[in-house]
């Protein structure tokens, strides 16, 4: 019933509780982005609010608001205003809020989102209540690791953890749910180690767009551009992990492309040498390091 690919043994449980009516009244659910968090959180929710028999019917009034978006008694929590963690003031509200009779009757739901970027201070404030709940309420709080939290508050839920699924179940559930040809498919999945969400996110952009800065980068990179003009052309990557992975890849095949081009020309033991350069960066990207400090060093590797 869960739309949700892998992971069997927690979906499991989870569809064992909802059909018992014993979900916890505090779940965290930990993984990295892309994993299924989110729906996961929505199938608990929408267990917890239905008013039918076999749970979740999702044909009952409670179900359908909650399927449009609609349902009152249920509230995302997320960081405001572009910051970076949810505040105190946040946590306050969600405390006050919870005390208040739910509108529809039934059970109240708080999807906190990021919960692990909370700081000490919101995290107590949030066990204040994790402590003594009232009764109809539930909490699920989404994180990449639930190893950044209290331990207090680690203790008063029910983890479970998300990872993504085996590649023939990730690339069986995008053949079948989109467009895009099978090798990229498994490309891709290779590139996200079989994550789905980052997988999707990737296959949706156009192929012209994700190959336009790699194109750039290799021809500049060949002609002998200097070093800050290259680092101008991936600044839009500094943001984004998942692209500069994808864009590492890329230019990988579009320096492969140029030896098969001209395999005898005078030009390909510098371009070899450049190809292992590339390849090497990538096991630094691995380690999570700052990307504009990637960058700067991997352009200075190239333009040696």
């Amino acid at each position: 019933m869960i739309r949700l690919i892998g992971n069997h043994r927690v979906i499991g449980a989870i569809e064992n509780s909802a059909k018992n009516s014993t979900l916890p009244h505090a779940i965290i659910l930990e993984g990295d982005e892309g994993t299924g968090k989110h729906t996961l959180a929505e199938f608990i929710a929408l267990s917890s609010v239905c008013s039918g028999v076999n749970k979740p019917c999702e044909v009952c009034r409670e179900c359908r608001l909650f399927l449009n978006k609609n349902h009152p008694d249920v509230a995302y929590i997320k960081p405001e205003d572009k910051k970076k963690s949810i505040s105190v003031e946040q946590i306050r509200n969600l405390r006050a809020d919870a005390f208040v009779k739910s509108h529809l009757g039934g059970k109240k739901v708080y999807i906190i989102e990021k919960a692990d970027s909370m700081n000490d201070s919101s995290q107590n404030a949030l066990l204040k209540i994790l402590e003594e709940p009232p009764q109809s309420i539930v909490f699920i709080l989404l994180c990449e690791s639930a190893s950044k939290m209290l331990q207090t508050i680690i203790s008063r839920c029910v983890v479970f953890s998300l990872v993504p699924p085996s590649f023939s179940e990730a690339f069986q559930f995008l053949k079948s749910n989109c467009k895009a040809p099978e090798e990229n498919i498994k490309s891709t999945l290779q590139l996200t180690h079989n994550n789905i969400g980052k997988s999707l996110e990737l296959l949706k952009k156009k192929p012209s767009e994700k190959s336009k800065i790699a194109n750039e980068f290799c021809s500049a990179l060949t002609a002998g551009s200097p070093a800050y003009e290259l680092l101008k052309i991936v600044k839009p990557l500094e943001k984004d992990r998942l692209l500069t992975s994808d864009f590492i890849n890329r230019l990988k095949l579009n320096i492969t492309d140029l030896i098969r081009e001209n395999p005898g020309g005078n030009n390909v033991p510098d371009l070899v040498n450049k190809y292992d350069i590339i390849c090497q960066s990538e096991d630094f990207l691995a380690l999570n390091v700052n990307l504009s400090l990637f960058f700067t060093a991997l352009v200075s590797n190239l333009a040696e």
